[in-house]
């Protein structure tokens, strides 16, 4: 052809195209994109709904890229001397470069207002409980409140301890029995961390003073084999203590029965035994059973105490109503009833020593 018949028309195989179809054809394919993005934000979406920073932000300005993308392609087909092409390949360029802008100053601005608002609630918080209670809460209590009770991710309920001690082949015997519920807090999965301690038996040096056959542990009515308790043995001693540590994956809000158990097989008649708790739980109730023949006194390691359920010569039942904060519990020792033996047991093991459990 000797001339184009219009100057804003685009030639594609010597074929002059009008106004109207360049427009037609390019909001076709704008149409197309823009189907095409719906479609993969609402999946990639889903993906990263829990998640915050620079992911939402792309996303929530992708169509910018996209449509300048798609400009910078359609001017590509278009003369070189028609100003439309020069108007779709500016346009395309400036879309490119201001989605860039965007996202950097978005990003940068999220950061800073997020940092603010941390900030300003903490001072909020901190200024309100003082308003509060009337006086001027030390920030040190306040950080230790905020990071052990405030920003738990798990919580324990219905936690039932119990104890009972007999006369075993002449030794006396502890055993040891707890059930709790532990609660994920958060909305997203989360592996808990199920640590115990176990008190060593000074008879068995060789196996590092555990016997896996007397530890059981049931997670949600499954027992986990003494091989799997063997590697959730940390190898991290606390005295005269063994920890273990065995994770548990768990679903957002989801709530999952734990049962432990173990025997202590040659204690002394007159010791101590110590429970712990070692996350937050709404309180605790406990049982204590033992021979006619020995004392058994107990105190609450909290500062409302215990209450007292029931009591005989061979059991004590009690209970602490308020919740419990890490590593709060109760203790209880007992001692050979004056003019009582036991069978088995010297005189001279009546000096105090004492184990912790701690679970």
């Amino acid at each position: 052809m000797d001339h184009m018949t219009s100057a804003i028309a685009g030639e594609v195989t010597g074929f002059v195209l009008p106004t109207w179809a360049v427009l037609a054809i390019f909001f076709a394919a704008i149409s197309g994109a823009y189907f095409v993005y719906c479609l993969s934000i609402a999946i990639i979406k889903n993906r990263f709904k829990d998640q915050e920073g620079l992911w939402p932000t792309i996303l929530k300005n992708l169509w910018i890229l996209i449509l300048g993308l798609l400009m910078l392609s359609y001017s590509v087909i278009l003369p070189d001397n028609g100003i439309w092409h020069h108007m779709f390949r500016d346009l395309g360029i400036a879309l490119v470069v201001a989605f860039a802008i965007i996202i950097t100053i978005e990003h940068r601005q999220r950061e800073e207002l997020n940092r603010y608002i941390f900030r300003f609630l903490n001072r909020t918080n901190q200024s309100m409980i003082e308003s509060v209670l009337g006086i001027e809460f030390p920030a040190g209590m306040y950080d230790f409140i905020r990071s052990t009770v405030m920003k738990a991710e798990f919580f324990r309920t219905d936690s039932q301890i119990n104890y009972t001690l007999y006369v075993e082949n002449g030794k006396l015997v502890v055993e040891f029995i707890s059930t709790h519920t532990i609660w994920n807090l958060t909305d997203h999965f989360k592996t808990y961390p199920c640590r115990f301690f176990v008190e060593k038996d000074p008879s068995r040096a060789d196996a590092d003073g555990i016997d896996y056959k007397h530890v059981e542990l049931i997670v949600a009515g499954v027992r986990v084999s003494e091989e799997k308790l063997a590697a959730a043995d940390k190898k991290l001693d606390d005295g005269d203590s063994k920890r273990f540590e065995y994770p548990i994956d768990m679903k957002p809000k989801e709530r999952i029965t734990f049962k432990l158990r173990y025997k202590l097989l040659d204690k002394m008649m007159s010791d101590t035994e110590v429970w712990r708790s070692v996350y937050s739980c709404d309180g605790a109730n406990f049982i204590i059973n033992y021979p006619s023949n020995l004392v058994v006194s107990v105190d609450a390691l909290h500062s409302d105490g215990y209450e007292l359920i029931h009591k005989t010569d061979t059991v004590i039942c009690g209970r602490i109503r308020r919740p419990l904060l890490p590593h709060n519990g109760f203790m209880f020792w007992w001692r050979v009833k004056d003019g009582s033996t036991q069978p088995g047991q010297e005189s001279n093991k009546a000096d105090l020593a004492s184990s912790v459990a701690k679970t």
